[in-house]
């Protein structure tokens, strides 16, 4: 070996020592740099006793700009606005829309209403249970001992002092010089008429009474079952109302007490023709009727007293004449009358100081 070639050997052995000396700094100094750090890092998350936690600062990152946000594109690509322009290019065409077609960017027409399963239940005046209209009658929330809250047209029926029917007790009367009726009756096309309320005979013109110096033209008669009236808190069977009406309004009506009995002729006639339908009147081809026929054989002898009517409004207007002796009147002519009608008597009401006169001869 020549002394060259050793010099040579020894150069790379002494190069070889020294970069694994050069290492061996290296890694020393990179153990000790790594230690330093864990333990500025375990110090720092020892938080001394009491210290209260440091709230958090949010800061905002700055707004990225465009060479932020997209990578620059390889030498020789083309632009995004070419590959744009490319596909749009080679884009298929749409056909032509038929005539009358709305343009695909118009706005999408509203869908049709599609009507519920069940439409809703209208109620008469529903705006409250309120509220449908109750009309008056003689049973439930439209009875008797409603009718004066019902309307304030019908106030007096809760707050009259006048009110009828009453009871007639026959040991309180007061005899007086009344005077007689007079009775101008006629006969009459016989028309029958059920109001929901009653059985209603229409009178043609024509048939009056003159009482205490008054004319009064009778319009109609109708019927209660039972009566309305009581003469010593007793009821009949049913009562005839026969209405009349004077030029000034005043009205005069004349009730006659119907008790069970044998057939009376002109109940008869009226029975054999009660409506069932409701304000269908029905007139009779040929038959008459004389309300001369519904009165007692004494016309004389009745009870007298200042009242009201016995339903809705119960005006405070009417002369009562309740005539001494009943009529007859048939079971089977009752039961159908309730049968069309139902039972439609107003209970009595108070005398409030009132009385009941007699006529005297």
């Amino acid at each position: 070996m020549s002394d060259t070639d050793q010099h040579d050997g020894d150069n790379t052995k002494q190069e070889a020592a020294n970069l694994f000396g050069l290492w061996c700094i290296t890694m020393v100094v990179a153990i000790v740099f790594i230690s330093s750090l864990s333990t500025r890092s375990s110090e720092g998350s020892k938080e001394p006793a009491g210290a209260k936690h440091a709230q958090p600062t949010q800061t905002t990152a700055p707004p990225l700009d465009a060479s932020q946000t997209m990578a620059p594109l390889p030498a020789g690509h083309p632009s995004i606005e070419q590959l744009q322009a490319e596909a749009i290019a080679h884009a298929p065409t749409m056909p032509e829309l038929p005539a009358g077609h709305p343009p695909l960017d118009a706005a999408p027409a509203p869908a049709p209403a599609v009507a519920p399963m069940h439409a809703p239940i209208e109620h008469a005046k529903a705006d409250s249970h309120d509220q449908h209209e109750v009309h008056w009658g003689y049973e439930g929330e439209g009875g008797p001992d409603q009718w004066g809250t019902m309307k304030k047209e019908y106030l007096a029926c809760g707050e009259g002092t006048q009110q009828s029917p009453i009871n007639i007790d026959s040991g309180s009367l007061i005899s007086s010089k009344v005077g007689d009726i007079t009775f101008n009756y006629q006969p009459s096309p016989l028309e029958v008429l059920n109001n929901g309320h009653t059985v209603q005979v229409n009178f043609a013109p024509g048939s009056s009474i003159q009482f205490k110096g008054k004319t009064f033209e009778l319009l109609q008669f109708h019927f209660h079952s039972p009566s309305e009236h009581q003469i010593d808190y007793r009821y009949f069977g049913m009562e005839a109302h026969l209405v009349h009406k004077s030029a000034d309004g005043e009205l005069a009506v004349i009730g006659i007490m119907l008790k069970k009995g044998e057939s009376y002729p002109v109940m008869d006639a009226i029975w054999e023709h009660i409506p069932h339908e409701i304000n269908k009147p029905i007139t009779i081809v040929g038959a008459t009727v004389n309300a001369a026929d519904l009165l007692p054989a004494d016309r004389s002898s009745f009870y007298h007293y200042m009242g009201s009517l016995t339903t809705p409004p119960c005006s405070e207007i009417v002369n009562w004449i309740v005539m001494k002796n009943p009529i007859n009147v048939t079971d089977k002519q009752v039961t159908a009358f309730v049968s069309a009608v139902g039972e439609n008597n107003r209970p009595v009401q108070p005398m409030h100081r009132r009385h009941v006169l007699t006529n005297a001869h």
